[in-house]
């Protein structure tokens, strides 16, 4: 059994008795940078050459629904300001000094999802 409550979604796990919860912001922070890899990674293939369409992830999606955005409120401008932020990752080294700009980029993302976007739709 599931339910979300202010962003926590709480998980009761009635076989094994125990009872459980997990920040969603925290989940949601983790996909966005696993994104921001993985668009990297493709994308810097594709720079040398290498067809690798097919490795690109689906956590935009994922990061979309669970940041709350619909069908109707996820419009082509939010979608277009996610890609420009996602664009800035080429920009860092991810596996260097930079890893901090990642996640500062992850968390500004995030904001821009939970907080900013929201009151321009």
């Amino acid at each position: 059994m599931e339910s979300i409550i202010n962003n926590l979604l709480v998980v009761d796990k009635i076989d094994s008795g125990f009872r459980y919860s997990v920040d969603l912001n925290d989940v949601i922070l983790n996909m966005i940078k696993d994104d921001l890899i993985n668009h990297k990674m493709v994308d810097t293939f594709a720079e040398i050459g290498i067809d690798s369409r097919g490795y690109r992830l689906n956590l935009e999606d994922s990061i979309f629904k669970l940041s709350g955005f619909t069908q109707e409120t996820k419009s082509d401008k939010v979608i277009e300001w996610y890609h420009s932020r996602m664009d800035k990752i080429m920009k860092i080294d991810v596996l260097g000094e930079q890893s901090d700009e990642m996640d500062a980029l992850a968390l500004e993302i995030l904001l821009g999802l939970k907080v900013k976007l929201p009151k321009q739709l």
